[in-house]
């Protein structure tokens, strides 16, 4: 019946997830055991299994206090510590759970902010526990991760690359660094870092994900979708290589397998805002702005500091099916009031204000659009091309018709 079920939920990229119908009864028992006190009672890793079962079971508030009395037990199980990140959210929830006050905690909520976008916080929390453990790979890579997540490319490249020089044969993080490498087109340490990715371990999803971020570099679509694929044949809740594989769908207009694994990316997690963003491109390419907007509103819900967000939900309410000149007018002016620095919602606010006969507000704009082109050129029309015309996303994140960012 479990293999029926997953033919039955197969979307474009074949089997789905199922419900594992023994949960309930798991449930019951670890109850039991939990409830009837003693040692059982008491047992961390009684109570962290609990805490797996109910979060599978979506049952997210008792699964936190599950896991949360795990760790206030035995504090260095960093499985219960991950467990919780994506059941934790703001800092308030996080202060409500009274979790005890060790090194473990510290890098559990700077892993949280980072899971859900509060990337400056999380960037110091991080640098504080470089501070108790210099020599650690893991907080090494997870700072570089935070100055990505901030695209701070330049210095997270620098991190990534002083990593790779001291740890070589570390592959944790290596995805998001080919990230950073796609974007700024540097082929030949692509190529390097994606062959000594498969000499290391070529049987775990960062390196199917680097090797596949290779080839969409190389335009090579169906190959990057075949390591995709890879990717989460080991590791079926791999997000990265479900959103990079919606960006090589959109590349090959397989619009229903794109919106199959940006769906299924936001299953995975809800708060990964380049799923949702992707999604809301997809549909914007399908002429269906309504859908669009939702998902570009979802986004930017996560990501309201990001200007890229609101450049494309204005480009979305300007539409014209939906024709909203003036919801499209006050989007541009929450991309410049977040740094916009391509160009693109100047010369959209310019061109607004002149449709709507606002000649002087028209003029100020171009004006300021001409002062920008004296140190850089203007930025094309959001849209086409891997680069999204200045709107990438980092290479998990949809751009353009979406190329790999």
């Amino acid at each position: 019946r479990a293999e029926e079920e997953l033919v039955e939920l197969a979307g474009p990229l074949g089997k789905a997830e199922v419900a594992n119908e023994e949960l309930p009864a798991l449930d019951a028992e670890l109850a039991r055991l939990r409830a009837g006190g003693g040692e059982n009672g008491a047992d961390p890793f009684l109570a962290y299994l609990h805490g797996v079962v109910l979060r599978a079971l979506e049952r997210a508030d008792e699964a936190a206090r599950a896991l949360a009395d795990s760790v206030r037990a035995f504090p260095c199980n960093w499985l219960a510590w991950r467990e919780l990140v994506p059941l934790a959210g703001e800092a308030e929830q996080i202060e409500a759970l009274a979790l005890p006050p060790h090194f473990a905690r510290q890098a559990f909520e700077a892993a949280a902010c980072l899971e859900g976008q509060r990337n400056e916080r999380g960037l110091a929390l991080y640098e504080s526990l470089g501070a108790l453990f210099p020599r650690s790979s893991t907080v090494a890579c997870a700072v570089a991760t935070a100055y990505y997540n901030l695209r701070a490319f330049d210095e997270a490249q620098v991190r990534f690359a002083d990593l790779q020089a001291k740890d070589p044969h570390m592959v944790e993080g290596t995805d998001t660094y080919s990230n950073i490498l796609y974007v700024t087109e540097q082929w030949a340490t692509l190529s390097h870092l994606a062959h000594r990715a498969v000499r290391t371990d070529k049987y775990r999803p960062e390196t199917c994900c680097v090797v596949g971020n290779y080839y969409s570099l190389r335009a090579e679509h169906e190959k990057a979708v075949v390591y995709f694929r890879r990717a989460l044949k080991l590791d079926r809740k791999y997000l990265s290589a479900w959103t990079l594989m919606g960006h090589e769908y959109v590349e090959m207009k397989n619009t229903p397998a794109a919106i199959d694994a940006y769906r299924r990316a936001v299953d995975i997690n809800p708060r990964d805002y380049r799923a949702w963003y992707g999604l809301g491109q997809t549909y914007e390419i399908l002429h269906m702005p309504y859908y669009s907007l939702y998902y570009y509103r979802r986004a930017t819900q996560l990501r309201p500091q990001d200007a890229r967000m609101w450049c494309a939900m204005g480009q979305c309410y300007e539409s014209e099916q939906l024709g909203l000149r003036e919801h499209a007018v006050r989007c541009y002016r929450r991309a410049l009031d977040n740094n916009e620095g391509e160009g693109i919602a100047l010369a959209k606010l310019a061109k607004l204000h002149q449709a709507m006969g606002d000649e002087g507000e028209a003029a100020e704009y171009h004006r300021k659009v001409l002062r920008s082109l004296n140190v850089r050129a203007l930025p094309g029309e959001h849209g086409a091309g891997a680069d999204g015309a200045g709107m990438d996303l980092g290479a998990d994140a949809a751009v353009g018709p979406l190329g790999a960012v």
